[in-house]
């Protein structure tokens, strides 16, 4: 543990995840306070609040094509250290005019 003793590192990693719960939560109970009871949306398999997606947009595989939806994720899972997440949805499933349209 490059010089420290497991104890210091114990420390730090339950301060690293603290700070991590805590950024969290502050951008949560700011979101939350935007947001309304209409917020919630269906897209695809998901719902997700409208204020909590913070881009869309188009993706191309070799083999299929669609949207890609970027939005905050609250998960408080002591493995992962970002807020956000991303759904692909395909063309077949739906299109980009749909979730635009949707979104508005």
């Amino acid at each position: 543990m490059f010089g420290i003793s497991e104890k210091e590192y114990d420390r730090q990693q339950h301060a690293e995840r603290l700070n991590r719960i805590t950024s969290k939560s502050v951008v949560f109970q700011e979101l939350l306070s935007k947001s309304s009871v209409d917020d919630l949306v269906f897209i695809g398999e998901k719902a997700i609040r409208k204020s909590f997606i913070h881009s869309i947009g188009r993706y191309k595989h070799e083999s299929a094509q669609g949207t890609s939806i970027k939005y905050f994720d609250f998960d408080l899972n002591g493995y992962s250290d970002r807020m956000t997440c991303s759904i692909d949805i395909s063309d077949k499933q739906m299109s980009f005019a749909e979730i635009q349209k949707l979104l508005s």
